[in-house]
């Protein structure tokens, strides 16, 4: 009786730590896939922080999920519509990564449209120059990499607003000189006018 005793306590010793270690990987798991949904709603969050031209705050959380995401490049969950069934359990394949594929494309993408914006916020100082907006982004082309690029944009959008301004002004010159001569002096090219 005895050993009857001893090998139920032994199995049911047994079922507990297995249920035990059942539970930690499931918890494990949910952790993980928390953050990885996490990860794919960070898109509205880039978008909030890049419609307040919060450029280097956007550029560091996208680094920063990119880095977050080839964590869990080993997960590829199963097809279908997950945001109407959230439920579904993402499992390892043979087919790693296709998560990490998608969601490291959606933020390089989210990247490229970043760079695009800070060209376009970098061409702004060329005719209203703010100290604090020029700040933002040269710090966010240094969280890029790409001081040399910002440079020779902003080289370029200079020469490009002088070339514009000196323009109109020679144009609005030779139309005042012209007087009511419609010649089409907008389509001419600049040493054409001069």
């Amino acid at each position: 009786q005895l050993s009857v005793a001893k090998e139920g306590f032994t199995e049911a010793s047994l079922g507990l730590l297995a249920n035990q270690r059942r539970r930690q990987l499931l918890t494990g798991l949910l952790k993980s896939l928390r953050t990885i949904k996490t990860l794919q709603r960070t898109d509205v969050r880039l978008s909030e922080m890049l419609e307040e031209e919060d450029y280097p705050g956007a550029i560091q959380l996208c680094l920063e999920c990119q880095k977050a995401a080839s964590t869990f490049k080993h997960y590829s969950c199963i097809s279908g519509p997950s945001e109407l069934y959230p439920w579904r359990k993402c499992h390892n394949s043979t087919r790693h990564a296709v998560l990490h594929i998608e969601l490291n494309s959606k933020l390089q993408d989210t990247l490229e449209q970043i760079e695009e914006q800070l060209d376009v916020a970098l061409s702004k100082t060329c005719k209203h120059f703010d100290v604090s907006h020029y700040t933002k982004v040269q710090l966010a082309y240094t969280l890029l990499g790409k001081t040399q690029t910002a440079m020779d944009q902003l080289h370029m959008h200079f020469t490009q607003a002088i070339h514009n301004t000196v323009f109109q002004v020679v144009l609005g010159y030779v139309e005042l000189c012209a007087g009511n001569a419609d010649t089409k002096f907008q389509k001419m090219q600049y040493k054409d006018l001069c």
